[in-house]
């Protein structure tokens, strides 16, 4: 519902599944309009008759009064004058209720139906080529917006020039774990996928600690991430397996005793572990297990014990470390 300019009419537009039905609708609601708009008035116009009936009530029963005073005490001008002008008084209220009662009679509402609805030849809507192309502009920029936010939003490293500017530190290889499928994830491509560009990536990041184990003598390395599931031991794993494919004398370390995992790398048991040998239950010699005949000893995380932050931190754990790299040439 709109108004026309500065008029007082005003336009009802309906959208309905057909044009006869959407011109019942406008008929429809004009006539309440109109039926409402009536019942308005002409409870307006019963309200002032009502209030001039009042007055003039009112207006009489002071006429009667006036009669009586000057029948009681005699005419006098002051009373006369008084007198007359409520009788004009009266006079003027009786004839506006006349017009008021005639206005009553005539009144047909205070809205008339100009011009009824009629139904349109042809649909106003959906146009499929209009909102085609519409839609095609709206979702370009909403695309196009959402890329570059996306974009500008987006604080991943996606270079290994990147990596480094960031962290300040040389980029030692990269694996590309996008290559392996979820469910082979836990498996040694180094043994298993030799000729993959994964397994090749493994032998490249070998080579880089080798270069710089010959110019710092190191034989730890830490592997871990910022958060569970993005790879920590599958590198650790083939890591350790591509380095004891080149001869080395290796240990591969588990020390994730909340989600153990290394042991299903190599099809060893979990049963006794480095918890075990933190712990005092076990020796070192005890919890280490060779899979195969390679240069490679596995020890795995064992039982979670009751603090793994501590035992970690201890002067055991130290001992543990440095009796392992009094044998093995790397310790993951």
């Amino acid at each position: 519902v709109t108004a026309q300019g500065q008029t007082n009419m005003i336009v009802i537009t309906v959208t309905a599944s057909s044009p006869e039905k959407a011109a019942l609708i406008a008929n429809s609601l004009a006539e309440e309009y109109v039926s409402w708009s009536q019942q308005l008035k002409r409870r307006s116009l019963k309200e002032a008759a009502d209030e001039v009936q009042r007055r003039l009530d009112v207006a009489q029963d002071q006429i009667l009064a006036l009669g009586k005073k000057i029948q009681a005490s005699g005419k006098s001008d002051e009373l006369a004058a008084e007198l007359q002008l409520v009788t004009g008084t009266y006079t003027t209220l009786a004839d506006k209720l006349e017009q008021l009662r005639i206005n009553q009679q005539l009144e047909s509402g205070a809205g008339v139906v100009v011009e009824p609805a009629v139904p349109e030849s042809k649909a106003v809507s959906p146009k499929p080529v209009k909102n085609g192309v519409l839609g095609l502009a709206v979702g370009l920029v909403f695309g196009l917006g959402m890329a570059f936010l996306s974009e500008y939003l987006d604080n991943t490293i996606k270079s290994t020039d990147e990596a480094e500017r960031v962290y300040g530190a040389p980029v030692l290889g990269t694996i590309p774990v996008d290559s392996i499928e979820k469910s082979d994830r836990r498996r040694l491509v180094i043994t298993e996928a030799p000729g993959s560009a994964t397994a090749e990536a493994y032998r490249v990041l070998r080579n880089s600690l080798d270069f710089i184990n010959f110019q710092h003598d190191m034989k730890t390395i830490v592997i871990t991430s910022a958060a569970p599931g993005e790879g920590k031991s599958t590198v650790a794993a083939n890591l350790a397996a591509a380095l004891a494919n080149a001869g080395k004398k290796v240990v591969l370390m588990s020390v994730d005793f909340r989600r153990p995992t290394t042991q299903q790398f190599f099809r060893v048991n979990n049963m006794i572990g480095l918890s075990d040998v933190l712990l005092g239950t076990h020796s070192l010699k005890a919890a280490l297990q060779r899979p195969g005949d390679s240069q490679l000893l596995v020890l795995t995380a064992g039982k979670m014990p009751p603090n793994p932050s501590e035992l970690l931190g201890s002067v055991k754990m130290q001992e543990v470390v440095n009796s392992l790299e009094e044998w093995a040439e790397w310790v993951i």
